[in-house]
Parts: C-alpha cells; sequence; structure tokens
C-alpha cells in the first residue's frame, strides 16, 4: 500500500477529515516533498494539508523561493500555494527552451503568492474545512498563537494534536520507503567498509571519520552520525572524533550513518588495532549473540519489549552478566529515531513493513565501547537485513 493509501485508511478510521503535516518529515512522508536546505534553515515553513477524501487530494503551502522544488522532484501534491516575495524573472527569450524550462517558466509566471504563510495556509484549509469536522495538525512546527489562529478562522472546526498520528502513521514503510532506507544503509556500509579497510595503527579519529565522510560524499548522500572514538574515548556515547591517535589494543567504535534524498541510515560495527584482549572477544561474542537473539525474535506481532528482554537476557548469558540497556534498537527512515522503540515500556506489537535498527552497544569507562547494529524490515514471517558486511569484530593490521 502506498503512503497517501495508507494514510487516507487511517485517518478515516480516527475520524480525522484533514491532516495537517508542519515537520518536514512528514510532509515529506506525505508528499515526497524534501528539502535538504532544511538543514541550515530548520524553521522553514513547508506545510501539507492532506484531506481523509480522495476529493480533497493533497496540497502544499511553502515559500515562493523553493517552488523550484516541486518543479524538480517528483511531489505527489495536487495543488500547491506560495507566500512571501520572491523574484524569479520569465523574461521573453531568444534561446530555444525544452519541456522543462517551458514547465518551469509557467510555474513562475502563474504563481500569485500569498502574503505569509499562515494566510496561505488559511486560505488552503479553507478549501477543505467544513463545520464539525476533525483537522488534526502536527503540532511539531506551529506555536500556541498560530494554532489559535486557526481556531479563530474556523470556528466550527475541531482542532485535535496530529504529530503523534503521523509518527505512528510512519511506523510501517511502503516499498518505496523501504528501497529509500536501503539506498541509505548501503551508502553507509560501502563507506564503512572503505574506512575499516583503510585504517592502520597512528592514524587519528579525525583522520578515520574524513575517510568515512569524503566516502559518503562522493556517493552522493550527507553524512549526518559520525560516532568514531577510540580506546577510552570510545565509551563516550555521543563522541566526536578526536586528534587521538589509534594504538595497538585500542576498540575503535564505529557508530555512523547518512543522509540520501531525504532517507536517514544508521548501523555500528567495532574494530580493534592488533589482536583482540580476552575481554574484548568475549564480550563482543556477547553482543552480537544478544543482537542476533533480538533479530531472530522479531516478527509481525511479536511485542517490542519481548524483543528488549530476549537481547538483554542473552547478553548476560553469554558473558556479560551485569549488561544493562534502556533500548536495543529503533524505528528507522525519514528520522534517525522513529517509532517502534524497542525498550521495555513498549508492547506494541511490532508489524510487517516495519524497518528497525536493532542495536546492542556496551559502554564501559576505561575500557570503551563494543557496538554492533544492524537494519533490518519486518516480514511476512521475519525479517530480513539491510546490512550486508560482516558482523565480527574487525582486525586492524
Amino acid at each position: 500500500m502506498d503512503t497517501q493509501s495508507r494514510a487516507r485508511k487511517i485517518l478515516r478510521t480516527k475520524g480525522i477529515s484533514v491532516l495537517v503535516a508542519t515537520m518536514p518529515e512528514n510532509v515529506a512522508y506525505l508528499t515526497g516533498f524534501h528539502l535538504s536546505t532544511n538543514i541550515r534553515q530548520p524553521m522553514r515553513r513547508v506545510y501539507c494539508a492532506f484531506a481523509a477524501s480522495e476529493s480533497g487530494g493533497c496540497r502544499l503551502v511553502l515559500p515562493t523561493g523553493v517552488l523550484d522544488v516541486i518543479h524538480m522532484q517528483d511531489v505527489c501534491a495536487d495543488r500547491y500555494r506560495t507566500y512571501g516575495p520572491f523574484f524569479v524573472v520569465d523574461a521573453e527569450t531568444t534561446a530555444v527552451l525544452d519541456e522543462s524550462e517551458r514547465a518551469w517558466g509557467k510555474m513562475v509566471r502563474n504563481n500569485v503568492p500569498a502574503i505569509d504563510f499562515l494566510s496561505a495556509l488559511t486560505e488552503t484549509l479553507g478549501e477543505l474545512l467544513e463545520p464539525g469536522v476533525v483537522c488534526a495538525v502536527d503540532e511539531g512546527r506551529i506555536t500556541p498563537q498560530e494554532w489559535e489562529a486557526l481556531q479563530r478562522a474556523f470556528p466550527g472546526v475541531k482542532f485535535a494534536p496530529g504529530y503523534e498520528v503521523l509518527r505512528r502513521m510512519r511506523a510501517v514503510k511502503s516499498t518505496r520507503e523501504v528501497e529509500g532506507i536501503r539506498t541509505s544503509t548501503s551508502i553507509t556500509e560501502q563507506a564503512l567498509w572503505h574506512t575499516l579497510n583503510s585504517m592502520h595503527e597512528g592514524m587519528t579519529e579525525v583522520e578515520v571519520a574524513s575517510i568515512f565522510m569524503r566516502q559518503v560524499a562522493e556517493k552522493g548522500a550527507l553524512p549526518t552520525l559520525t560516532c568514531i572514538g577510540s580506546g577510552p574515548r570510545a565509551g563516550y556515547p555521543t563522541v566526536e572524533p578526536s586528534d587521538r591517535r589509534l594504538r595497538k589494543g585500542d576498540t575503535v567504535r564505529f557508530d555512523v550513518g547518512c543522509l540520501w534524498e531525504g532517507w536517514h541510515s544508521d548501523m555500528a560495527r567495532t574494530a580493534i588495532v592488533g589482536e583482540p584482549s580476552k575481554k574484548q572477544a568475549q564480550y563482543y561474542d556477547a553482543l552480537l549473540e544478544g543482537e542476533k537473539a533480538a533479530i531472530a525474535a522479531i516478527r509481525p506481532g511479536s511485542l517490542a519489549c519481548d524483543v528488549f528482554r530476549t537481547a538483554v537476557e542473552v547478553v548476560r548469558e553469554r558473558g556479560i552478566p551485569h549488561y544493562q540497556r534502556n533500548h536495543v534498537g529503533h524505528g528507522e527512515g525519514l528520522e534517525g529515531y522513529e517509532h517502534p522503540l524497542l525498550n521495555p515500556n513498549n508492547c506494541e506489537p511490532i508489524e510487517e513493513g516495519m524497518v528497525m535498527c536493532v542495536e546492542t552497544p556496551y559502554y564501559e569507562v576505561g575500557f570503551g565501547a563494543l557496538h554492533v547494529e544492524d537494519t533490518v524490515v519486518v516480514t511476512g514471517n521475519g525479517t530480513l537485513s539491510l546490512t550486508t558486511i560482516p558482523r565480527g569484530l574487525f582486525i586492524v593490521e
């Protein structure tokens, strides 16, 4: 089922007539519209008004200055409304225009922007809302004052929170979404594998990280997760690469990922400089067995909390009796952390089509850290791994 069909089915079940997405990830989910420049300008407003009925369609509200994104991307929206001044001239020219250029000129020529985003959104919703209906608004990127303004503009409409509706809606991925995550994951693991094979004693963490980031960039993606630490520094959960040089006996922890066309990836591997110690080998084997057990426990209908318990119990039984974790995995997709979270408090059932990063990291002050993490998609009777590189300890000669 495609994302818009799934969204409409869920909205009708919940009695919601119109859903307004405000977060970039939620807008991308409903329309395919994504802005890489949101990293630099996170508060740029692009909204989507999505109707539960087919006839209501899907409409975008966006700044005039990003109108070209609709032209360049395969955006699934029936209409759009821009706001704010931005000037692109559709001048007469003697040049021969191709079909794409003519279409862009038409968009520029016919576009008449609203004064501001709230005016554009109100006009758009005015075409969709009737008294008595429920309009769920993703509260992730709208101020209380703007929420109140919408309520004043549509006094007969019931406004309800929509952020959690969208988060849960996005938990089950379409085929297109899985393929996007697969590509992002493939870029990360290719870059990581190249980095592992390029490492040697004496390199700095920054030099190692630079190899990884350069490989990701060369493949057309953006490195977004580069937790790379060695020796005792590997034990910092959110470590940033430093000038520390790799030494014999070091553990080197990689928790890395990238962003490709709006899709996140996240995976972890551990390397040892030279021969691993008995503790390094024993502990890593225990963590790997725990991760394998967690993945084996994932299938449609299994509970997230049971997967968590399985992972922790196996790690303890296999060699780390004091092992503790707050979670052993999370959803992956348009955000780096999505629903579901594999923790002891989430006893909701896992569904076919969910994509999850499953992990069993271990951090110890003075010792460092060991970490393995893989991405899987839930199938009808188990899981399919989106990561392919070996999961054992990598030995740096």
